[in-house]
């Protein structure tokens, strides 16, 4: 490889690649999982984000999303309406099966993370909408409310 005097594109995608091949066994050795993020460059520099998460026994990838999604459930002022529990249910909604796999707690009109089941895609959902596929009814946050239907009053 020559060396490289400026980054683009090409030079930072080839070393991100030699960099997460350095990794695997790093991250085999210690058990971990380390997954290669964005990256930015400008002329000389490159910048690259790494995620290092623990695995658990049974060899899941423990992420960010989930541990989010535990931790805010708990909370004794869950605007959620959902439970630790919760994370793993399945629901139904958009003609497939859906997971709950956690939370992003910055997204405020879709913050439940839930991944299709038998593909590796992960969506956003309202809370309130997971809280009626699962058949969870809070009066605290308005879920018995009636709804109206779109359109002009009369």
């Amino acid at each position: 490889m020559t060396p490289i005097k400026e980054f683009n594109k090409n030079s930072c995608d080839a070393i991100a690649s030699l960099i997460e091949k350095e990794l695997e066994a790093l991250a085999e050795a210690h058990g971990v999982s380390i997954v290669r993020g964005r990256g930015t460059y400008t002329g000389p520099t490159f910048t690259l984000k790494l995620e290092i998460a623990v695995k658990n026994e049974d060899g899941t990838v423990v992420d960010r999303a989930a541990v989010d999604f535990t931790r805010h459930m708990e909370d004794e002022y869950n605007p959620y309406g959902l439970k630790p529990e919760h994370l793993g249910a399945e629901f139904t909604a958009n003609g497939g099966t859906y997971v709950i796999t956690g939370l992003k707690p910055r997204n405020r009109k879709m913050p439940i993370i839930a991944s299709r089941k038998g593909t590796d895609s992960s969506y956003k959902f309202p809370a309130r909408e997971v809280r009626k596929r699962l058949g969870i009814v809070s009066k605290l946050l308005g879920d018995d409310a009636p709804s109206f239907p779109l359109g002009r009053a009369k």
